[in-house]
């Protein structure tokens, strides 16, 4: 387990130091409160802080890292790899929500993955 922990840590690490560098494919995701459950952020529906989303390399199926959103809604940009579209992002849709967005979003575009939660009545 501390092997894994800190093999984690360092990648972190890596990703961190490599992230966003100009020329290379990267990716991030938002999260949002989808208000009225149309899978779109509209003016007043609010980023939601503390959801965690699951970062998997499709080549081998392992979880890579698993961020969590900060208070706008953000993780922190990722480097993509070689390419884009190695991983798939997936939401970690916390108790009491559902999805108004598919919760898995591969990341061949390098664009941002938008997920919409909306609160269970």
């Amino acid at each position: 387990m501390y092997r894994i922990g800190l093999l984690i840590t360092s990648v972190l690490l890596l990703c961190l130091a490599t992230a966003c560098v100009a020329g290379e494919p990267s990716y991030n995701a938002h999260v949002w409160e989808d208000i009225d459950g149309d899978g779109n952020q509209g003016t007043d529906e609010i980023p939601m802080a503390g959801i965690i989303v699951q970062i998997v390399d499709q080549s081998n199926g392992l979880l890579w890292m698993r961020p969590v959103t900060d208070s706008d809604g953000n993780t922190f940009p990722f480097k993509a790899g070689d390419s884009c579209g190695q991983y798939d992002i997936y939401l970690s849709v916390p108790d009491g929500y559902w999805p108004t967005t598919p919760i898995v979003v591969n990341t061949q575009n390098c664009k941002t993955a938008q997920f919409g939660l909306k609160e269970y009545p």
